[in-house]
C-alpha cells in the first residue's frame, strides 16, 4: 500500500490550481466535487456513506431548528441514532458478532460465526463526529442551522481534513469555506512550509522508524525489546499523525482556510491529563464538550468525576478501533488521567516540572505496548514472561533506543525552524531565501532517506 496513489497526489494539485483560476462563485462547487472525487479514489462506494452522513445531519439540523424544545430531543435522538448506527455497522459489527459468539460459547451454546467482513471506510469516525458536533450545536442553539446544502456538504467533506481531521467545529470552518477570502502570499507560503515539513516527517521519520517497530511487533520478541519498540512507536505515531495534520493544515492554507492545530508539544506535558490536552486536540475538545461535560464534568463528587473520566476513555479507546487492545488502552489511559487529575488538583508534586515530564513520557509510551499489539493475546503473552529473552535482547533494545533518539533529533530541530519561520515575517527579504534553503534541505533528505515502500497514515484506519 502506498503513501498515496498518484491520483490522490495529483487531484489536490489540480483542484488548487483551478481554484485560483476560475471565478469565485464557482470555487465552492469545484472544491466539493474535488473532495468527493478525492474520497472516491480510496473506494467509490465510500462517497455514498459520506453523502448519507451529510444529508442526515443537514436536513436533521434544519428540522431541529424549526421545532419546539419538547420535540427537538426526539429529533436529535433520531439523528444521533442513525449516524451512530452507520458507525457501528461499518466499524464495529464484526467485532460485536465475534464477541457475541464467544459469550455464547462460554455458556455452552455453539453457533456458527456470522461475519460480514465489512471494509472500514477511511475517515468515517472523523467526519461522523464532526457532523454530529454541528448537529448538537444547532440543538443547543450554539450555532444556526445552515440553509445552503452546498456549505454544509463542504463542511462535512473538505478534503484536506476529511480522512483524519482535525475534527473541526462549525464555528471555525463554515465561515471559511464560503471562500470569500482574498489570496494572501504569506498564508500561501505558510501552507507550503507545513506541507513540506509534513511530507518529511511522514516519509523520513515515521516510515523510517516504523520499519524497526513493525519488525519487532511481527516477531516473537522479548518483553524488553517490545517495550523499547513501544517507545519507538510513540515517535512513529506522533510523526505520522502530526505529519498528516501538517499537510492538512498546509493544504487548507492554500485555499486561505485556517484549520485548527492538533498537536502542541505533547511529549513535553508534565502530566497524562495535560498530555492528552496537547495530543489530538480536536478529538480531546470534542469529547470534553459533547461527552464529559454532559456527564457532569468535574463538578461532581470525586467518585463521579472518576467514573466520568473512565467512561469517556472507554469510548475514546473504542473510537480508535474495534479491538480489545484499544479498549484496554482506553482503560489504561483513563486510569492515568484520573490519577493525574486528582494529583494535580490536590497540589501534588508527582506530575510537576522535569520529573513530571519524564514520568508522563514513560507512562504514555508504555501504553503504546497495548495500543500497538496486534491482538490482546499477543499483549498478554508479552507481559506474562518479562524475563524471557531479557539478556539475549539487551543489545537489540539498546540499539533500538539509540535509533529512536537519532530519529527524534530532526523532529526537535525542524520543529524549531518551522516555529521560527512562522514568526519570522518581519525578516522581510531574508525570509524567502531562508525558506528556499530549508525546502532544499528537507526535500533532498526526503528523497535520499524515504523508504521505497511506504504505508498510509496510521490514523486512516480509525
Amino acid at each position: 500500500m502506498s503513501f498515496f496513489s498518484q491520483y490522490q497526489v495529483i487531484t489536490p494539485v489540480v483542484i488548487i490550481g483551478l481554484f485560483w483560476i476560475i471565478p469565485r462563485k464557482y470555487r465552492a462547487y469545484l472544491v466539493l466535487g474535488g473532495s468527493y472525487m478525492f474520497y472516491g479514489l480510496f473506494r467509490l462506494s465510500y462517497v455514498f456513506l459520506l453523502a448519507a452522513v451529510t444529508l442526515s445531519n443537514y436536513y436533521g439540523s434544519i428540522v431541529l431548528a424549526k421545532n419546539e424544545k419538547h420535540i427537538r430531543k426526539r429529533i436529535l435522538f433520531i439523528i444521533l441514532a442513525f449516524n451512530l448506527l452507520l458507525l457501528v455497522v461499518f466499524k464495529y459489527l464484526d467485532f460485536l458478532l465475534f464477541n457475541y459468539k464467544g459469550i455464547l460459547g462460554l455458556l455452552g451454546i455453539t453457533v456458527p460465526l456470522l461475519s460480514f467482513e465489512i471494509l472500514l471506510p477511511v475517515g468515517i469516525s472523523f467526519y461522523t463526529f464532526q457532523c454530529l458536533g454541528y448537529t448538537i450545536d444547532v440543538y443547543k442553539n450554539e450555532c444556526k442551522a445552515t440553509k445552503k446544502l452546498l456549505d454544509f456538504a463542504l463542511f462535512a467533506s473538505f478534503f484536506p481534513q476529511l480522512i483524519a481531521g482535525p475534527i473541526e467545529s462549525a464555528k471555525n470552518l463554515l465561515p471559511q469555506i464560503k471562500f470569500s477570502q482574498k489570496f494572501d502570499m504569506n498564508n500561501f507560503w505558510r501552507g507550503v512550509d507545513l506541507i513540506i515539513w509534513g511530507i518529511f516527517k511522514k516519509l523520513v521519520i515515521a516510515d523510517g522508524i516504523g520499519m524497526y517497530v513493525d519488525y519487532v511487533f511481527s516477531n516473537n520478541s522479548s518483553f524488553l525489546l517490545t517495550l523499547t519498540a513501544s517507545f519507538a512507536f510513540g515517535l512513529q505515531i506522533y510523526s505520522d499523525f502530526s505529519a498528516y495534520t501538517d499537510i492538512a493544515r498546509g493544504l487548507g492554507k492554500l485555499f486561505m482556510v485556517d484549520l485548527m492545530k492538533n498537536f502542541n508539544s505533547p511529549f513535553l506535558a508534565p502530566s497524562p491529563k495535560e498530555f492528552f490536552k496537547r495530543w489530538h486536540m480536536s478529538l480531546y475538545k470534542w469529547v470534553i464538550k459533547y461527552l464529559f461535560i454532559p456527564l457532569g464534568g468535574s463538578k461532581k463528587s470525586t467518585f463521579r468525576v472518576a467514573v466520568n473520566i473512565m467512561a469517556v476513555w472507554l469510548i475514546m479507546g473504542l473510537w480508535h478501533g474495534a479491538s480489545w487492545t484499544y479498549v484496554l488502552w482506553g482503560v489504561y489511559c483513563g486510569v492515568l488521567v484520573v490519577i493525574s487529575h486528582f494529583e494535580v488538583k490536590n497540589s501534588g508534586k508527582i506530575f510537576r516540572g522535569y520529573s513530571g515530564i519524564f514520568l508522563t513520557y514513560t507512562l504514555i509510551n508504555s501504553s503504546f505496548l497495548i495500543f500497538r499489539s496486534p491482538s490482546i493475546s499477543y499483549f498478554f503473552s508479552i507481559i506474562a514472561n518479562p524475563v524471557v529473552g531479557f539478556f539475549s535482547h539487551i543489545d537489540a533494545a539498546c540499539i533500538l533506543a539509540v535509533i529512536t533518539a537519532v530519529y527524534s533529533i530532526p523532529i526537535i530541530l525542524v520543529d524549531s525552524i518551522k516555529s521560527f519561520l512562522e514568526k519570522a515575517e518581519n525578516m522581510g527579504r531574508w525570509l524567502y531565501p531562508m525558506r528556499i534553503i530549508v525546502y532544499h534541505i528537507l526535500i533532498s533528505v526526503t528523497v535520499l532517506l524515504a523508504p521505497q515502500y511506504t504505508e498510509y497514515f496510521i490514523y486512516f484506519q480509525f
